[in-house]
């Protein structure tokens, strides 16, 4: 436990690392429901799956209240996995498909 409220330590630390994300002012955004989706490619996970995957996240942001907000989020922040950010897919950008 630390000292701080008598939380766990955790949560001292999630606290320092959350205050700095950007915060989404236009209410639920459809990716908290589906995470899955944008990810990355799993190990041993067929092409076909990812890109059925991504097309599928892809839909999501272009109905997404936030997509303005993320993607210029985007452009100061790098996407070193190739997951879906912003309604766009480094596997279907590269026409992986």
């Amino acid at each position: 436990m630390s000292e701080h409220d008598g939380h766990p330590e955790w949560v001292d630390l999630m606290e320092v690392v959350l205050r700095g994300q950007p915060k989404f002012d236009v209410g639920p955004l459809p990716c908290q429901n589906r995470p899955d989706l944008f990810d990355p490619q799993d190990w041993g996970e067929p092409h076909e799956a990812v890109v059925r995957r991504h097309r599928a996240a892809v839909t999501l942001c272009k109905s997404c209240p936030g997509l303005d907000q993320c993607a210029e989020l985007s452009k100061v922040e790098p996407n070193p996995h190739s997951m879906v950010w912003a309604g766009r897919s480094p596997v279907l950008d590269r026409g992986e498909t």
